[in-house]
C-alpha cells in the first residue's frame, strides 16, 4: 500500500514502555541457543497458527490518505486461514480503529504467550509505511500522529521484541503489505539467530514505496489457498520458496516495484499448502508460457497481465485494486514485457511523486537500479524500474531536468514528463505510469486544463 516518506524532526519518546532497541533485541536472540529446526515437505499447519493480523485503511491523522475498502484483503487472509483450520480464537484480526498501536502491541504479546512449542506465529500488517530520517521505519496504527511517528507509530524491532520475549513455538511468518516493508527482513533475521525459523515477505524493500493494490496480499492468500498458478514446479505443493517467487514477479511486473523477502533455509522448501485444485500446465505455446507477465494491447498501450492458459486464444487475468478480472485475447494481442537497463554510473533523471529529480545509477539487479539523489540524504536511495526513469542523458554528464507537462487522454488531463520533441510534437511520460504508455502528443493535448487525475 502507498505511504508518504516526509522526514521529520521527532524527538525520542519518554517513558516508552513498548520500546526495544535492536541492540536488545539482538541480545534476546544472540545467547546460546539450540539451532532451529529444519521442517519437512508437510510444512505450515494452520491449525497450530497463533497471530494478529491488523489492516488500517483510514486514520485519525488526516494526512495520511484513506483506501477503499471494497473487498480487503486483510480481512479476506484472515478469512483464508480460518478456512484452512486455524483457529478464531488463536487469531487476533485487528481493522481500521481496532488497530491502535497499543492493540496491536498487546495482542502480539498476547498471542505470542499463548502460542505453545511447536506452533507457528504470523505477524501481518497493511496500509501506510513511513521512513524518518534516522529514526527508521514505522507502519500506520489507526492513532499514529505523522509528526512523531517515532512516539506513536508500530515499529517493526518492537514487534520482534515482543515476539522474541513471548514466543515458544518453532516458527515465525512475518508479512507486509506498505512502503519499506523490507524492513521486517531485518526483524526476521535477528529472530532467526534464535531458536526459530523467521521468514518476511514483503510487498516492497526496506528502501522502497509500495503500490496502492491489494496485489502482494493477493499472491499470499493464493498461496494459502492452494491455487495451483504458484506452484511452479508442479509437484501439488507451493513452497515458501515458490510464494517468494509468485510475489516478486507479481510487484516486478504488475507494480515495477521491488518485494522484500528473509527466508531461512529451513523454509524454502518447506510447504505453505498443497495444491487445491489442478490449473492449466505450466506450457509454453511459442515465445509465451503459462504464468508468465504479458503486455495485453488495449487502445494502443500495453496493460499488464498474467497468461493463465493458452490455446488458441490466450486466457490472461488482470488485477484492478482488489479485483481479478479474466479474458480471453487473441494470441496476436499480447506482447513481451521488456524493460531497459541503465549501467552504473549514468547520470538520469527519476520520478519521485509527480515530479522528476537529477539521480545517479548505483548498481543494477534484475531490471532494477539502485539510484541516489545527488545532494539529498543516502536515506531516499532506492530500487527504481525503467518506467521511472526520464529524461535520461544518452551518455555521461550531468542529468538535466525533464520538462513537466500536462496532457490530455481519452478527455482526461494527466501529469506527465517530456522526453524529446520532434516536429512540433513531444513524446511524453506519464507520471506513475509504466513506460508501455509513453507516446507521441501534439500540441493541442498539452498543458491541458482539465482536472488531473
Amino acid at each position: 500500500m502507498l505511504s508518504d516518506n516526509i522526514l521529520s524532526e521527532e524527538k525520542m519518546p519518554k517513558n516508552n514502555a513498548w520500546k526495544i532497541s535492536f541492540a536488545a533485541l539482538t541480545a534476546l536472540v544472540s545467547v546460546s541457543l539450540p539451532a532451529s529446526p529444519a521442517f519437512s515437505a508437510a510444512g505450515f499447519d494452520p491449525r497450530t497458527a497463533y497471530g494478529v493480523i491488523s489492516g488500517v485503511l483510514s486514520w485519525k491523522d488526516s494526512s495520511f490518505a484513506a483506501y477503499p475498502v471494497k473487498n480487503r484483503k486483510d480481512s479476506e487472509l484472515h478469512g483464508a486461514l480460518l478456512s484452512r483450520g486455524a483457529a478464531k480464537e488463536n487469531l487476533t484480526l485487528l481493522l481500521d480503529r481496532a488497530a491502535t498501536r497499543d492493540a496491536v502491541y498487546a495482542a502480539v504479546r498476547e498471542k505470542a504467550a499463548k502460542a505453545p512449542a511447536g506452533s507457528t506465529f504470523i505477524f501481518y500488517y497493511a496500509g501506510h509505511g513511513l521512513n524518518r530520517e534516522g529514526k527508521g521505519v514505522f507502519f500506520a496504527n489507526h492513532d499514529i500522529d505523522g509528526k512523531d511517528a517515532q512516539g506513536t507509530g508500530l515499529a517493526p524491532e518492537v514487534i520482534g521484541g515482543l515476539i522474541a520475549q513471548n514466543f515458544k513455538g518453532s516458527r515465525v511468518i512475518l508479512l507486509a503489505d506498505c512502503c519499506y516493508s523490507g524492513a521486517l527482513q531485518a526483524t526476521a533475521r535477528m529472530l532467526s539467530a534464535g531458536p526459530v525459523a523467521a521468514s518476511a515477505l514483503t510487498s516492497a524493500s526496506a528502501s522502497n514505496a509500495s503500490a496502492g493494490t491489494w496485489i502482494f496480499t493477493q499472491t499470499v492468500i493464493d498461496a494459502v489457498s492452494g491455487r495451483a498458478l504458484l506452484d511452479r514446479d508442479n509437484d501439488g505443493v507451493i513452497t515458501f520458496g515458490e510464494l517468494s517467487q509468485a510475489i516478486a514477479g507479481a510487484m516486478k511486473y504488475r507494480e515495477r516495484q521491488l518485494s522484500g523477502s528473509f527466508l531461512p533455509a529451513a523454509m524454502k522448501d518447506s510447504a505453505v499448502s498443497e495444491v487445491k485444485e489442478r490449473g492449466a500446465a505450466r506450457i509454453s505455446s511459442g515465445a509465451f508460457s503459462v504464468g508468465e507477465y504479458v503486455a495485453v494491447s488495449r487502445g494502443g498501450s500495453g496493460r499488464t497481465a498474467q497468461i493463465l492458459d493458452i490455446k488458441d486464444d490466450y486466457t490472461v487475468e488482470f488485477y484492478d485494486y482488489s479485483d481479478k478480472i479474466i479474458s480471453t485475447v487473441p494470441a496476436g494481442g499480447v506482447s513481451k514485457i521488456e524493460f531497459k537497463n541503465y549501467p552504473a554510473g549514468a547520470a538520469v533523471n527519476v520520478t519521485w511523486g509527480d515530479k522528476p529529480y537529477a539521480a545517479q545509477v548505483l548498481k543494477v539487479q534484475d531490471d532494477f537500479h539502485w539510484i541516489t539523489y545527488p545532494g539529498w540524504s543516502h536515506s531516499w536511495d532506492e530500487w527504481v524500474m525503467s518506467d521511472r526513469i526520464v529524461g535520461a542523458p544518452s551518455g555521461g554528464g550531468s542529468s538535466t531536468a525533464a520538462e513537466q507537462v500536462s496532457v490530455e487522454w481519452n478527455g482526461d488531463c494527466y501529469p506527465a514528463v517530456i522526453l524529446k520533441k520532434k516536429f512540433g510534437r513531444a513524446f511524453v511520460h506519464y507520471t506513475g505510469y509504466a513506460s508501455s504508455w509513453d507516446e507521441w502528443a501534439g500540441p493541442e493535448r498539452l498543458n491541458c486544463l482539465v482536472s488531473e487525475k
